[in-house]
């Protein structure tokens, strides 16, 4: 970690890049001349639901990473770790993962908003959306950086998959107990789970987000079919994703991106003037991290404070 680590570089050969997330964790590993030497790609890496699963995750990632570039557990030691993780805008998720004995030769630890905001613009100003499993917003304007809406599932994320498969759900629950209007949801429910009203609730009971996110390519199938309770699902998230935008653009970012696993499959739904303002993004959040840990490297010998300082630089209120 930064503020404990000697600010040398001699023994690192690679910089590392860590995307971890509700669903899934990647990892790419790239010389110091910026060639993509491999990547590697695990299960969830959000450790405020899990600690233990996402540094595992993360492990797990970069073995398959330099595997690819056809090297071993040993080289961990010469690769700088730019990792980007969700939830690590709380601060008991951020500690256990600052605390963690990494095997790297340093690791520089940020949320999955902050590298996803240097992926879309190339470098750190400017704002993004992220709508994958969960949805929240972040932007760096003028050296300010702020994080938005990112209170988490199942307290905040509308406009995330996680939430668009819960309220799926909710409505299916009801229409099963003729309490709310007929939805093809309700049959579409039952046969994923193979199961029927609380059968399911059975299965979820120990569910993760993820878990709930695996139904959102359900419910956009049944709102493209025309279905009124899936559509009014959709543009319920999709009018959040709205709201948060114009509140973002407010503030003048230099631009606006919109990305994540569920960000193209939301933006049709959007409206107009949100559309307009989006600008696509440059690269991919795992390219952000990527870009990150060399924007560490180079810093590094002015950072004094360490990573508390690196990650609550970016931990505003939530907005």
């Amino acid at each position: 970690m930064t503020a404990r680590e000697p600010q040398k570089h001699a023994n690192a050969r690679f910089l590392l890049g860590i995307d971890g997330g509700g669903t899934c964790c990647r990892a790419q590993l790239v010389s110091f001349a910026g060639e993509v030497l491999g990547n590697g790609r695990a299960g969830p890496a959000n450790p405020l639901r899990d600690p233990e699963r996402t540094r595992n995750s993360i492990l797990a990632a970069t073995e398959l990473a330099f595997n690819d570039a056809g090297l071993g557990r040993a080289d961990f030691a010469h690769a700088i770790a730019g990792i980007g993780l969700a939830g690590v805008n709380v601060p008991a998720a951020y500690e256990t993962i600052a605390d963690w004995q990494h095997p790297y030769h340093s690791m520089h630890l940020t949320t999955d908003m902050q590298i996803a905001c240097y992926g879309s613009h190339g470098n750190s100003e400017g704002a993004v959306i992220i709508s994958g499993t969960g949805c929240s917003g972040y932007s760096s304007i003028g050296g300010t950086q702020r994080i938005h809406s990112a209170f988490g599932f199942p307290f905040g994320d509308k406009g995330g998959a996680a939430w668009i498969g819960l309220a799926a759900l909710r409505a299916s629950f009801l229409a099963y107990d003729k309490l709310g209007p007929s939805t093809v949801l309700e049959e579409d429910m039952n046969t994923f789970f193979d199961a029927a009203g609380i059968g399911i609730v059975e299965k979820l009971a120990s569910a993760q987000p993820y878990e709930y996110g695996r139904l959102s390519p359900l419910v956009f199938a049944a709102a493209n079919n025309g279905d009124e309770v899936a559509c009014s699902i959709v543009r319920d998230s999709a009018g959040h994703i709205s709201t948060l935008a114009r509140s973002i653009w407010g503030l003048r970012p230099t631009r606006l991106s919109l990305v994540g696993g569920l960000g193209q499959t939301i933006e049709p739904w959007l409206a107009t003037d949100v559309q307009e303002m989006l600008s696509p993004a440059l690269h991919t959040p795992l390219d952000g991290a990527v870009l990150y840990a060399r924007e560490q490297v180079k810093t590094q010998d002015t950072a004094t404070a360490g990573l508390h300082t690196t990650i609550g630089s970016v931990s505003a209120p939530n907005e």
